[in-house]
């Protein structure tokens, strides 16, 4: 089988996005563009700098902008497609559904939201280690994210993956047979 369109993966942060994607487009021959990666590149500086020192707006803005041309261009963006409308797959940044013009766009394609647990993200992430007492509670803080941005997830994608319990070889499985049924 062939991938025949871009597929594009949304999800939090520890539902496999990377990874999986990574794989997927490794067994169809397709380049994999990370999404994450591509936002740093394009702003200059490591992804963790990007997320530590720049507001949640401005991280939202550069996402959208790469999404953007992503979606209209992505030669320009992936020098290892040969033509705009050649099939790659795309891990999304996770806070890219914040966007509605990215809802909308997202909901039009190839879309596939990795569901994920709180406990299984936290195992994936490291946030089910205790932490060290300080000015915010990094495990409420993520339900309530997640909490908002789940309802953004399913409007966004055309199905879900549920990826709790399963490993990586399993998700990537589970998306190959969906997309060779035309899901």
């Amino acid at each position: 089988m062939q991938l025949r369109e871009p597929v594009f993966l949304i999800g939090p942060p520890g539902s496999g996005k990377t990874t999986v994607g990574r794989l997927l487009a490794s067994d169809f021959g397709v380049p994999f563009i990370d999404g994450d990666e591509l936002v740093s590149q394009r702003a200059g500086i490591p992804i963790d700098e990007l997320v530590t020192n720049w507001s949640a707006q401005e991280r939202l803005d550069a996402q959208v902008a790469m999404l953007r041309e992503l979606f209209a261009h992505p030669t320009h963006l992936c020098s290892q497609l040969r033509e705009d409308q050649a099939p790659f797959v795309c891990a999304v940044p996770s806070g890219a559904v914040d966007a509605p013009v990215i809802q909308q766009a997202l909901a039009k394609r190839a879309t596939y939201f990795l569901d994920v647990s709180f406990a299984d993200s936290f195992a994936r992430t490291g946030l089910n280690a205790p932490r060290p007492v300080g000015l915010v509670a990094p495990r409420a803080l993520w339900r309530q994210l997640m909490a908002e941005r789940r309802p953004r997830y399913l409007a966004s994608a055309k199905w879900v993956i549920e990826t709790n319990n399963l490993d990586v070889g399993q998700v990537t499985s589970v998306l190959k047979k969906g997309l060779s049924n035309g899901n």
